[in-house]
């Protein structure tokens, strides 16, 4: 039989980076809705310094326009000005995923995004995965994905009664990272 690979999340068209990928449907909607606050890091290059008032905007959460709520606060980590190039490299990392929130926070604060690349999902590296190259995760990180999972959840997950008979029939607990 052939076994169903759903994917965890998903990037926009100009982004690129890791997506886990998974044959246990159930851990898909715990993994990905905001409500749980799984955190994704994303290795974003804007041109321009990164000026600290509009750091701690980051921090503290940001109105974007268009939306009725700030975004949950993110974490910002330095990696690297370019003075020559006039370009900041920075590692946000998230714990919710609206639709293109970190092309919008820094377009909403006047920095045109150049670069978003995914670099973690939970506990999950991308390590040294070039872009179209894939990997089978290795057991513990699969055991880390389904620790994290183990959230009381307010929601129940959703469930497809159609494929039912197809996981039990299947190895389960397969996860995959791609680039």
């Amino acid at each position: 039989r052939r076994m169903r690979l759903v994917p965890v999340g998903r990037l926009d068209r100009d982004s690129s980076g890791l997506i886990l990928m998974t044959n246990e449907l159930s851990m898909v909607h715990i993994l990905t809705h905001p409500s749980f606050g799984h955190e994704k890091t994303y290795r974003v290059s804007i041109s321009g310094e990164l000026k600290s008032k509009d750091w701690q905007k980051f921090e503290s959460g940001l109105l974007i326009s268009g939306e009725k709520r700030p975004t949950a606060p993110c974490y910002l980590e330095p990696v690297l000005y370019d003075s020559k190039k006039k370009n900041s490299v920075v590692d946000v990392t998230l714990r919710e995923g609206r639709n293109r929130q970190i092309r919008r926070m820094f377009d909403h604060l006047g920095y045109k995004v150049v670069n978003i690349k995914r670099t973690q999902f939970g506990p999950v590296r991308l390590g040294g995965l070039s872009h179209g190259e894939w990997k089978e995760l290795k057991h513990y990180e699969v055991k880390k994905l389904r620790n994290i999972s183990k959230t009381k959840t307010k929601k129940p997950a959703p469930t497809n009664e159609k494929y039912d008979a197809a996981k039990k029939s299947t190895r389960r607990g397969s996860a995959a990272a791609a680039a």
